[in-house]
């Protein structure tokens, strides 16, 4: 059983509630760094559509339309969740490389938000929670695909 260290001695217990609160607010300083990576410049980075996110719109495009389904060929085929996300958004923002984006961010931004609370229940760890959640954060592979 590992014990926690207990906190410093002080003759002034404000500077110790200063330094707890800032720690309190680390995971959203790290949100904040997750959502400005992901939101910006998000219709023009990566520059153009790739092939997913242009069937998503096509998909979207159907919804919208009226033609809903629940299996699209494009693409070697889509399920419904993802192009009816889409329309979502293409429906309130039009139709856009941002519309067509914006579900994903969102949808990292949160992912980024439930890595804290998951890894501090998993391992009791302030600091390897907000590690895990700044490597989440910060990993291209989440950002960009």
């Amino acid at each position: 059983m590992t014990h926690q260290k207990p906190l410093p001695q002080t003759s002034n217990p404000s500077i110790i509630n200063y330094q707890l609160s800032i720690i309190n607010y680390l995971p959203l300083l790290v949100l904040l760094l997750a959502a400005g990576l992901r939101l910006y410049h998000l219709p023009s980075l990566p520059p153009g559509l790739n092939f997913d996110e242009a069937g998503n719109g096509v998909a979207a495009l159907d919804i919208l339309d009226g033609h809903p389904q629940v299996w699209w060929r494009i693409g070697g085929g889509k399920e419904p969740l993802w192009p009816y996300l889409v329309a979502l958004s293409t429906a309130v923002l039009g139709p856009s490389p941002l519309a067509l984006r914006l579900p994903a961010a969102l949808f990292g931004i949160l992912t980024v938000a439930a890595v804290y609370p998951l890894t501090l229940a998993l391992f009791r760890r302030r600091y390897l929670a907000l590690l895990a959640m700044l490597g989440l954060a910060l990993s291209d592979w989440h950002l960009h695909f």
